[in-house]
């Protein structure tokens, strides 16, 4: 078994976001294999026969790191794993209770890299695997400069339920001198598009992948107004060109205030009221973030994250529960 570790995503990552972050990961330390494994879940015969010979491939990699529950679940599937092979679970969060097949697959991972510590109280409670909490990484190249000063407020994602999309809108309306720029995916199919194009204060741009400086041009401020989050990477990405974050309390938001120092007067109830609030303030210079805020984020880069999975592998005890 090569020492190498072996990436397993599920198809969906491919071209979104996670695909991008294992990439950068691939690419920034030897200690990752090549070539990753995109595992299909077996919702017809010939998926189900292919996802028996990657299966195959995966088990003869001593460690493993799965980019979500999913692909685990469906390696667990097609076959039982070596005892010999220690495998890792990048685990941003779920909504709702486990399921009995979730349970399972998480109760057969050896190391959990976590990116909350809300999660990590729920994974606690039904498995004893290592726990390592850890801040994703961002690529300092795309941040060379800080982006060019504006005043644009910036939202960052698709129109999921759980990010709140009808905030930014409603915030927009409530707001008529602000300008608003949201950087999506998907929106022009969404129940949200005829009220995005309504409002002449907001800009949209069609995007995918990991944000540049470039995508942030002209602004100054980070809005996130999520319920639920898997990290969120733009708030790293927005910090890193040198905007001031307004985000609900989810996913590593509170670590990552906490590393920078940023205050946490800066988390913020979903509520328009107090964004707006929050807004205000910033534009009068009452809240201000450190100097050294975006030098300290640029130091989360991709090999220092590499080095800690491959290390947190490495010393982790194969233990087949």
């Amino acid at each position: 078994m090569t020492q190498e570790i072996l990436q397993v995503l599920d198809p969906s990552h491919e071209n979104w976001v996670q695909g991008g972050v294992f990439s950068d990961l691939r690419n920034s330390t030897n200690a990752f294999h090549p070539n990753p494994v995109f595992l299909p879940p077996p919702n017809s015969l010939q998926r189900a026969f292919q996802g028996i010979l990657k299966a195959r491939d995966i088990a003869k990699h001593k460690l493993v790191l799965f980019s979500s529950l999913t692909p685990l679940e469906n390696y667990i599937r097609y076959r039982h794993s070596s005892v010999d092979q220690i495998i890792g679970l990048w685990y941003t969060h779920k909504e709702g209770n486990y399921t009995d097949r979730e349970i399972k697959a998480l109760k057969r991972a050896n190391v959990i890299f976590i990116h909350s510590a809300n999660e990590s109280k729920k994974i606690s409670r039904v498995t004893p695997a290592l726990q390592v909490e850890m801040l994703a990484a961002i690529d300092p190249l795309r941040f060379s400069r800080p982006a060019s000063i504006g005043s644009s407020v910036v939202w960052v994602g698709t129109p999921v339920k759980r990010k709140r999309p009808e905030l930014i809108i409603e915030l927009a309306k409530s707001l008529p001198k602000e300008n608003f720029r949201i950087i999506g995916n998907g929106w022009s199919k969404s129940e949200y598009w005829r009220a995005v194009n309504s409002c002449s204060n907001i800009q949209y741009l069609e995007f995918s992948g990991p944000l540049t400086s470039e995508q942030l041009d002209g602004s100054d401020i980070y809005l996130m107004t999520s319920e639920i989050e898997g990290g969120p990477m733009p708030l790293m990405e927005t910090i890193a060109a040198g905007l001031t974050p307004i985000c609900t309390d989810t996913g590593f938001v509170k670590q990552i205030f906490r590393e920078t120092q940023i205050t946490s007067q800066l988390i913020v109830e979903p509520n328009i009221q107090e964004i707006t609030s929050i807004i205000h303030r910033i534009r009068c210079k009452d809240i201000l973030i450190p100097n050294d805020a975006r030098e300290k984020i640029l130091s989360f880069d991709f090999p220092r994250l590499g080095t800690l999975i491959h290390r947190n592998l490495l010393q982790s005890k194969s233990d087949f529960r």
